[in-house]
């Protein structure tokens, strides 16, 4: 099974700018490039709560990669998906077909599809296969 993540790292997304050649040649983790600081993470939660995309988005990547609390990574996934992101929806989709859930996975992968993310097709025949 082909097992394909879309991540995007833009830097203003991460919070690092780099002022110099030696802070562009110091190692970053996943984990540290997605970290929330405490006092903003409860900023971020409400703003997605709200139906900010990119809070979602944001909370998704720091549960998953920095903390790494799959419970609420799922959570900010799906709030996310509902908002309309396709490589969310997409990355929701892969997770249902992974968990045997395949109704689910066609739905947010048609979902992903229909949002002009052209990998989900792939992922569609992958359900379809499964669903013989």
């Amino acid at each position: 099974m082909k097992l394909f993540f879309l991540i995007i790292l833009v830097t203003t997304m991460t919070g690092f700018n780099a002022k110099s050649q030696e802070d562009i040649n110091v190692a970053t983790s996943t984990g540290s490039t997605f970290f929330i600081d405490a006092d903003e993470l409860p900023k971020l939660i409400s703003a997605a709560q709200n139906g900010e995309l990119f809070a979602a988005v944001r909370l998704h990547k720091h549960y998953k990669f920095s903390t790494m609390d799959s419970e609420k990574a799922f959570i900010w996934l799906t709030k996310a998906a509902e908002l309309g992101d396709m490589v969310s929806q997409y990355n929701l989709a892969h997770f249902y077909l992974q968990n045997g859930q395949a109704e689910l996975a066609e739905e947010w992968a048609l979902r992903a599809l229909d949002n002009g993310l052209a990998e989900a097709s792939e992922l569609l025949n992958e359900i379809n296969n499964e669903q013989r």
